[in-house]
């Protein structure tokens, strides 16, 4: 009862037969994309250096951080 044969939900199960990505030899997950043979997450068959951009972490240069309050605790007489 899934393909009605109009297009939307029921149809969309006809895409999922195959699988585009399998496990990366490289970085061990599931990013590698079998017919253009590259990874998605380290660029395996791309490049021979791990994928990686400036914008996949934070950088707190020039920032100051935010200093946690520090209790003071009075000594017991």
């Amino acid at each position: 009862m899934g393909f009605k044969g109009k297009g939307g939900t029921g149809t969309q199960g006809l895409y999922s037969r195959g699988k585009s990505h399998i496990v990366c030899r490289r970085c061990g997950n599931r990013s590698y994309h079998a017919k253009s043979k590259e990874c998605a997450k380290c660029g395996f068959g791309k490049t021979p250096k791990l994928r990686r951009y400036s914008w996949q972490t934070k950088s707190f240069t020039g920032k100051k951080l935010p200093r946690k309050s520090v209790k003071k605790t009075r000594s017991k007489k």
